[in-house]
């Protein structure tokens, strides 16, 4: 399975399919043939606006309001009919969704759980929104509603909420793994073996295949000191990552090279 490969191949595809080096919204929902890559691209979307609309919040006013919850509401339904998205940025949002997907597959409950943190909390609104996302596991999202439901919460911490995950079985969806086999053009047993995310680790940092990214990988361990290692790693990510440094899988790339050039007390 070469993760990066199967990016390549995809958006060679798409490019083809666009005109003015865009993505409009209109393409989004059919991109690719997978329902659930093309739901997570809009949702990636979404999650980053959000992140910026929070980033930029001003102490002057009052954004708790009815009025201005209101308001915001509505200027992302009209932002949602016209997105569009320059092809090179594109690229970076599909690497990432592409990433989401397969560790969705091969371990839902811990992707859904990490997925759960992108909000400090949630309301019922606000799981359904979340549900909308998945092509699958609507059966996880309708008793994770009906479980605030019953307990009358009107809103609970997104750490609350992954304690009514850890009571849910999560099985590997077969259809959705199935799915994902198709566009990685690999066997099943490959995406429904992977028991943690160390197993296909960090290839979507870079833009480069997964025996490129291995090899840089070595020659970073083996480097005579950390700090040669890691300009060796941020010189080769992708433009994404090279633009988000302080992203939790960038600290734990280097961190893992880091484990390398630690001497042995």
């Amino acid at each position: 399975m070469d993760l990066n490969r199967s990016c390549e191949n995809q958006l060679k595809k798409i490019e083809k399919t666009i005109s003015s080096n865009k993505v409009k919204g209109k393409d989004l929902i059919k991109i690719t043939d997978s329902k659930q890559l093309n739901l997570f691209l809009i949702k990636n979307i979404y999650d980053k606006w959000n992140k910026n609309f929070k980033k930029n919040k001003m102490n002057y006013f009052d954004y708790e309001t009815k009025e201005v919850e209101e308001a915001t509401k509505n200027m992302m339904n009209v932002l949602s009919n016209n997105i569009c998205i320059d092809f090179d940025e594109f690229k970076k949002l599909f690497y990432i969704s592409m990433a989401e997907i397969v560790e969705l597959a091969s371990k839902p409950k811990g992707f859904l759980k990490k997925d759960f943190l992108n909000y400090s909390w949630y309301d019922l609104e606000r799981i359904k929104i979340r549900s909308k996302y998945y092509e699958y596991f609507k059966d996880l999202f309708k008793i994770l509603i009906e479980k605030v439901e019953s307990n009358r919460e009107i809103s609970i911490k997104s750490h609350e909420l992954n304690k009514y995950v850890d009571e849910i079985t999560i099985e590997q969806n077969h259809e959705l793994v199935k799915e994902v086999s198709k566009l990685l053009k690999c066997d099943t047993e490959e995406i429904s073996n992977i028991k943690d995310k160390s197993e296909f680790p960090y290839y979507s940092l870079f833009s480069i295949n997964k025996n490129e990214v291995d090899s840089i990988i070595k020659e970073a361990k083996s480097k005579d000191n950390f700090e040669n290692a890691a300009v060796l790693i941020l010189d080769n990510l992708n433009e994404y990552y090279k633009k988000n440094l302080l992203s939790n899988d960038v600290k734990n790339l280097l961190f893992e090279i880091k484990k390398n050039h630690i001497s042995p007390s």
